[in-house]
C-alpha cells in the first residue's frame, strides 16, 4: 500500500462497522479468558441405581448441580502435581512388580515343562526297560535269571503305572 492510500478518511458507516466488529471480537476474547465460572452439571440415576454425571438434563431421576469451575490456586496446583508424581512413581513400582511376577511365572512354567518332560522320558524308559526285560526273561523261560527279569519287568510296569498314570 502507498502512503497516500492509508491517509484517506474512512467513511462513517465503515468506521462504525469496524468499531462494532472490534468490540464483538473483544467480547468473544473475554468469554474465552479463564476466570471463575459456574458449570451446570446434572447428576442422573438410572433405574438400576447407577449414578452418572452429564452436561445435559437427565431423562429421568436427575437433579441439577452447581459446580464451581474456578482455576486452582498455586498451592492446589502444586499439591496436584505432587500427587501426580507420587501416583506416577506408584504406577511404575506396580508395573515393575507386575513384570517381575510375570517373569517369575514364565520361569516357573519353564521349570514345570522341564519337569514334565523329564517325567515323560522316565515313563518311556520304564516301559522300554520293562519290555526288554520281558523279552530277555521269555528267552530264559526256565532259568532263575529269566524269572528275575520278569519280576523286575513287572516292578517297572508297576512303577510306570503309579508314577505315570496316578498323577
Amino acid at each position: 500500500m502507498s502512503a497516500s492510500a492509508s491517509s484517506r478518511p474512512v467513511p462513517a458507516g465503515t468506521a462504525r462497522a469496524l468499531l462494532r466488529h472490534g468490540l464483538s471480537c473483544l467480547l468473544l476474547l473475554g468469554l474465552h479468558l479463564p476466570g471463575p465460572s459456574l458449570a451446570q452439571v446434572y447428576r442422573c440415576t438410572d433405574p438400576a441405581g447407577t449414578t452418572s454425571y452429564q452436561s445435559e438434563p437427565c431423562r429421568q431421576h436427575g437433579q441439577a448441580l452447581e459446580l464451581d469451575a474456578r482455576q486452582p490456586s498455586d498451592a492446589e496446583r502444586r499439591s496436584s502435581e505432587e500427587r501426580s508424581r507420587q501416583d506416577g512413581a506408584r504406577l511404575r513400582r506396580i508395573e515393575a512388580e507386575r513384570e517381575a511376577s510375570a517373569e517369575l511365572a514364565r520361569e516357573q512354567h519353564g521349570q514345570r515343562r522341564k519337569h514334565e518332560q523329564l517325567a515323560a522320558e522316565r515313563c518311556r524308559n520304564y516301559l522300554a526297560e520293562a519290555e526288554q526285560l520281558e523279552r530277555s526273561g521269555n528267552r530264559k523261560s526256565s532259568s532263575l535269571r529269566g524269572e528275575k527279569d520278569r519280576d523286575k519287568a513287572r516292578s517297572l510296569r508297576d512303577r510306570h503305572f503309579s508314577e505315570c498314570f496316578a498323577r
